[in-house]
């Protein structure tokens, strides 16, 4: 299984466009020894044609431009429209996971997983993201549940990922209405992901915060774990 980190950094990415602070002051100055860094993004290759992205950043246009695998490619269809992006999963409603969503609302068929309350949240009470809906078929969200598995699936018998969605503790954005957050399921806020090869069968676990793969890494979970997450420091961690 092949996985791209297409960014690292928190929200507002490395230098952030307020921040002063030493890092970030050096990295405008070239002074640090260090790279700037677009915001969280995972992007799994399901048979090295087609690629599931775990969430959708601001910075999602940027990044796909800066990964040739995920250029459209001329010659494909009757049209000049491709994308080798199969997917999108979403851990969660927060903006820093979702506004990427938007730049892929050029008519290109988009199959959205998340579950139900964020899709509750983005397609109901969030005018912004009908901007995916223009067309027929443009976007196609499909709700998965905390605790049950789910296939991505690639060209092949055996291409593809297997996903299995954990439930984190955590709340709705702030965003959202505080009426429509209490009629939604608490578990279904902020999830993990579990990513296992249909092919060979090795995992990943993406995770948007470090409670989880910390304890998973005292188990010795026999996976790649990528997590992030700001310590009460106000450290960055990825």
């Amino acid at each position: 299984m092949r996985v791209k980190v297409l960014g690292s950094a928190a929200g507002g990415g490395f230098p952030q466009w307020n921040c002063a602070c030493s890092n970030c002051h050096r990295q405008r100055q070239g002074r640090l020894r260090g790279r700037s860094r677009t915001q969280a993004q995972l992007a799994c290759d399901l048979d090295q044609d087609h690629w599931l992205l775990v969430n959708a950043s601001p910075d999602l246009r940027a990044q796909i431009e800066a990964e040739p695998c995920l250029h459209s490619r001329p010659g494909l269809n009757q049209t000049s429209r491709h994308t080798p992006i199969a997917g999108v999963v979403l851990t969660s409603a927060e903006l820093d996971g979702t506004i990427g969503l938007l730049l892929l609302r050029e008519y290109a068929p988009l199959h959205i997983y998340a579950t139900r309350s964020v899709r509750q949240i983005l397609t109901g009470s969030n005018s912004m993201f009908r901007m995916l809906h223009r067309e027929a078929g443009q976007a196609t969200w499909h709700d998965i549940v905390p605790g049950e598995s789910f296939d991505v699936r690639g060209d092949g018998d055996h291409a593809g990922v297997r996903c299995l969605p954990l439930p984190l503790d955590g709340g709705f954005p702030e965003y959202v209405d505080r009426e429509l957050a209490a009629s939604l399921a608490a578990g279904e806020a902020v999830i993990a992901l579990e990513i296992e090869s249909l092919a060979n069968g090795r995992k990943l676990l993406f995770a948007p915060s470090a409670a989880m793969p910390m304890k998973l890494c005292s188990a010795g979970f026999p996976a790649t774990i990528c997590f992030s997450g700001t310590a009460h420091s106000g450290l960055m961690m990825s």
